[in-house]
């Protein structure tokens, strides 16, 4: 249940940055849905813009709690959303990690998606060498299948 993804290198504002893509997917009974997370050490709760919600079926919140954002490039709100989703597959081919979350709808068409580092880390070890981050399921680590 562990599993792997490359440290891209990427242009922001001209300036070089690297970034690691992981796609959860969001079981659908018509298929699952997959979209590109930027995973995001510095983002507490997992969040997503409207069109990213929409794109992998989950429910706009149109009740519920409204709750402050606060990230280092800008502030506003959003609305809590129950998820189920699976981390990627192994190297393997093994399905990943099934979880249920609380994830941050944000109004608007921005195609936010960053995963946030508490979503990752309670499931999984993280660690980088060179060029790839390997996300390592701490039940593996203690020995468990």
């Amino acid at each position: 249940m562990s599993f792997i993804c490359p440290i891209e290198p990427d242009k922001r504002h001209g300036l070089d940055v690297v970034r690691v893509k992981v796609p959860p997917i969001v079981p659908d009974p018509h298929g699952d849905r997959e979209h590109e997370f930027i995973f995001d050490t510095g983002c507490q709760i997992t969040m997503v813009s409207e069109d990213v919600a929409t794109k992998l079926g989950l429910p706009l919140p149109s009740g519920g709690p409204l709750v402050n954002i606060t990230g280092s490039t800008a502030k506003g709100y959003g609305r809590l959303v129950e998820v189920r989703f699976r981390f990627p597959p192994d190297a393997n081919g093994k399905p990943g990690l099934e979880v249920d979350s609380t994830w941050v709808v944000v109004s608007g068409a921005t195609d936010i998606a960053l995963l946030g580092f508490m979503e990752v880390h309670r499931h999984y070890c993280i660690r980088s060498q060179e060029f790839n981050v390997f996300f390592i399921s701490w039940a593996s680590l203690r020995g468990l299948p």
